[in-house]
């Protein structure tokens, strides 16, 4: 009866052949590939070395622009006023004056006080204009990130420029 089963079963050849084939077209795939992408990654390098390069000459060209004006006090006067208000009392608010590099003074305004302290503000700037008669003067209306500007403020404040523009034509420039 062994006999008999093992005649009944049938043997399976299983040609490999094709299956290699594939396995070393796919490699062959794989390394031309490979080879492609290194040459790519070769050129995006490049590409980088060269942005880099002129990155580099940029912040240089900035270095020296920026030590060639380290006294900028002697040739001009920047004059940047900001006001902000607080998140919790919009009639509570905060304007300050900045000259060139120098320290802020603020001012702080309320329903109260404000007429006072935006003549004080006026006359703060134009001592300021009038002490380097001489050197232009640049006044900036900023807002500076954190705060937010009430449209009554910046109105006062370009009012404030406009006036000091007409008083030193020559010497007032107005920025935003």
């Amino acid at each position: 009866m062994n006999r008999s089963r093992s005649k009944g079963i049938k043997q399976f050849i299983i040609d490999l052949t094709p299956l290699l084939d594939v396995i070393f077209i796919l490699l062959i795939v794989v390394l031309a590939n490979g080879t492609r992408s290194e040459e790519l990654a070769n050129e995006q390098f490049e590409e980088a070395m060269e942005v880099k390069s002129s990155a580099e000459q940029q912040v240089n060209a900035y270095k020296s622009h920026f030590e060639a004006y380290s006294d900028i006090d002697e040739y001009f006067s920047i004059i940047t006023v900001s006001a902000g208000y607080h998140s919790d009392n919009r009639r509570e608010r905060t304007i300050s004056i900045k000259v060139n590099e120098n320290d802020e003074i603020q001012f702080e305004l309320n329903p109260v006080n404000q007429d006072d302290q935006w003549e004080k503000i006026t006359q703060d700037i134009q001592k300021t204009i009038s002490a380097k008669n001489d050197l232009p003067a640049i006044l900036v209306l900023n807002i500076k990130n954190d705060e937010k500007m009430l449209y009554r403020d910046e109105e006062a404040i370009m009012r404030i420029f406009d006036g000091l523009k007409t008083e030193y034509p020559q010497n007032v420039e107005i920025r935003r």
